[in-house]
């Protein structure tokens, strides 16, 4: 007697190849299918990565934005705007020990930084070391005699 074949063979038209798109969330902005080639599976590049990876951590996504900006840093380790960002993702993720230990890495390589020495100042004295933040604010002021954040902290407005 013979038996009918499962009735579950149309599976095959859903091909699964197209689910893994989220690796090029720019790609995926325009909402279309710009080309005909299916291989736009270049990997992003180490300048399109930070700049992405920093866009979320400014705008509210720290959790991914550190993600991408990982693979930014696999690319290109230990430059220092990337770890920069990672230091500003990680202080957003309120994860202030990881955030110094990587703004500490930037001030190593780029002693004058301005923004990664207001960084560290900050952490340093919410973790209640204020002669250490008190230092990076008056390097601070050394670059940037007008800055507001420094003069406020040193307590010369």
């Amino acid at each position: 007697a013979p038996e009918p074949a499962p009735a579950k063979t149309p599976t095959p038209k859903q091909p699964k190849a197209k689910q893994p798109k989220p690796k090029q969330p720019k790609a995926s902005t325009s909402g279309g299918n710009g080309g005909s080639k299916p291989k736009a599976k270049t990997k992003p590049d180490f300048d399109s990565l930070l700049a992405e990876g920093c866009k979320l951590v400014r705008s509210g996504d720290p959790g991914q934005g550190f993600n991408v900006l990982k693979k930014a840093h696999d690319l290109k380790p230990g430059g220092a705007r990337v770890t920069l960002c990672m230091a500003q993702a990680q202080d957003k993720l309120g994860r202030a020990a990881s955030a110094l230990a990587l703004v500490d890495r930037v001030l190593r390589k780029s002693p004058n930084n301005k923004t990664a020495l207001l960084l560290a100042a900050r952490l340093e004295s919410a973790q209640g070391n204020k002669t250490t933040a008190q230092g990076h604010y008056r390097k601070v002021l050394t670059l940037d005699p007008d800055n507001a954040k420094a003069k406020k902290f040193l307590g010369e407005e």
